[in-house]
């Protein structure tokens, strides 16, 4: 029977939001005036300015997910202008910045550059849960899935009641066909998320993969009952409906 492949969804730790600050489109857009002009505006401190490119980057996070690409790259060119403006100052939210940064270009796509920014980030704070998870997605959006495991590994040592560090674990782990890892993962986020359809459908299709159709089946009809107009209901419908299909043919 032909083999499965694995849903691989990453969850991004960076909460969404999609409204920015009028303050940070003015700081971002125009150039800052001097103290010594007499029509000045308070100027933004170092921690302010990170807070705006926080902002900045959770709107185009939001801007990329409707599918506004151009007004996307705008706002990360803005959200990196931010950070990389708050850097050069003793700004409280180094580590922060750093890993910010790295985010920046990781939803652009540039995956080299955020492994090298999260990188950065990690030689200042070794733990930065934000930066090892940010540097794992860089990984395995690459391809390198073997560098990405040890990551998603240090991630649930470091807060192992968080589902998303066992969901991506297990999604790496049996990227890599290491079944009994990634059961255990998935096992793992749903002691912490009961209703997370990802992991069940993931782990339908591990046991699918490993020949389990009785387990897989079950697991299927368990997706599908969370929620069967969802697209991994959708594909679990049809993957229990192939399923059973191609049982009837086996001898």
């Amino acid at each position: 029977m032909k083999k499965i492949s694995v849903a691989f969804v990453l969850l991004c730790l960076v909460c969404c939001s999609s409204i920015y600050t009028v303050e940070a489109k003015k700081f971002l857009k125009s150039p800052q005036k001097t103290e010594a002009s007499p029509t000045a505006e308070p100027t933004l401190s170092p921690f302010e300015v990170y807070n705006e490119g926080v902002k900045l980057l959770l709107a185009a996070q939001t801007e990329q997910q409707r599918g506004e690409t151009d007004q996307a790259e705008v706002l990360f060119q803005r959200a990196e202008q931010a950070f990389s403006l708050a850097l050069k100052s003793s700004n409280p939210k180094l580590v922060e910045a750093q890993s910010n940064l790295g985010y920046v270009q990781l939803y652009r796509k540039l995956y080299p550059q955020a492994v090298k920014q999260f990188k950065l980030a990690l030689k200042l704070n070794p733990t930065h849960p934000e930066s090892l998870s940010g540097l794992a997605m860089a990984y395995v959006q690459q391809q390198q899935a073997k560098k990405a495991l040890p990551l998603f590994e240090q991630l649930t040592q470091l807060d192992p009641k968080n589902p998303s560090y066992w969901f991506n674990l297990g999604s790496t782990a049996q990227c890599l066909n290491l079944a009994n890892q990634a059961e255990l993962a998935y096992k793992e986020v749903l002691k912490f998320a009961p209703k997370h359809q990802s992991a069940v459908f993931n782990l339908a299709t591990l046991k699918d993969n490993t020949l389990n159709y009785k387990e897989a089946l079950a697991l299927y009809a368990w997706c599908i009952n969370m929620d069967a107009s969802s697209l991994i209901g959708l594909e679990a419908l049809k993957r229990s409906a192939q399923l059973k299909e191609a049982l009837k043919k086996t001898p």
